[in-house]
């Protein structure tokens, strides 16, 4: 069996807003190998939520041969919040586990976004939170003087201030580090790959220590095609970021193995 977590890409997301349609690679994988393939995935998740999702799965199977991240969640961030006041209580990695699906060839999980007095939302930036930089002036004696913490939006900062700086390349290290430790525990391989070229993995990805189980590709699918002289805007459904069934064929029957 295989594991497979990922975003909208991964859960067969299509124009319908609906998931597990046949535009999803995991479960072409499975068809194709005759593997089960054991798939966690949820529109708009990111890279924060990963950890959770592959300790949960590695303690639930335990006959999982290889473990694939695709890479879709810079510039996101979750947010959460409880009914009462936050007590301090350490949720189960599991507690806003959704299975969907569970049969012979796959089971699919995915977030739910309430469970009991919680509930955890996953967003991301959109172009026009571009559109308003923050001017950023620092005091060696007042501290911070632009942009104020008060009046400025949640997004501006956190677009500015914490996304597309040192802090999310750091923060993506140590989650990987956290994903290489979990599969070597549990002695499984982890791939972790993205799809398109607009995804770039940082090269020094030892920054917390050597990985001992993962597989880092730096050849996207598109490059992998594109090789092959493959366009993959073909393939696009018509938002125009996802893919239609043939594409996911396609990385199921190639790519895939050329990562293996």
């Amino acid at each position: 069996m295989n594991i497979f977590i990922g975003d909208s890409h991964t859960c067969g997301y299509n124009e319908s807003a609906t998931h597990w349609h046949d535009n999803n690679y995991a479960k072409k994988y499975a068809e194709t190998t005759g593997e089960k393939s054991i798939i966690y995935a949820t529109p708009g998740a990111n890279h924060d939520s990963y950890a959770n999702w592959l300790k949960f799965l590695l303690d639930k199977y335990n006959n999982i041969n290889n473990a694939f991240i695709c890479l879709r969640g810079f510039n996101r961030f979750t947010i959460a919040g409880a009914k009462n006041s936050y007590n301090g209580e350490v949720l189960p990695v599991n507690h806003f586990t959704l299975e969907e699906i569970s049969n012979d060839i796959n089971d699919c999980y995915m977030d739910y976004i309430t469970a009991g007095d919680y509930f955890q939302l996953y967003q991301k930036t959109i172009p026009s939170d571009y559109d308003n930089y923050v001017d950023i002036k620092w005091h060696p004696t007042t501290g911070l003087v632009s942009p104020d913490l008060r009046k400025n939006t949640y997004m501006e900062i956190k677009t500015f201030l914490e996304m597309n700086t040192h802090l999310e390349t750091q923060n993506f290290l140590k989650n990987l580090f956290i994903w290489d430790n979990l599969c070597r525990i549990k002695n499984v391989t982890l791939h972790v790959f993205t799809l398109m070229n607009n995804i770039k993995i940082p090269k020094e990805h030892n920054h917390y220590g050597e990985l001992t189980n993962t597989k880092i590709s730096y050849t996207s699918v598109e490059s992998f095609f594109t090789k092959k002289n493959i366009d993959h805007k073909r393939y696009f459904l018509s938002d125009n970021e996802h893919y239609n069934e043939e594409y996911h064929t396609l990385i199921a029957e190639k790519y895939i193995g050329s990562i293996l």
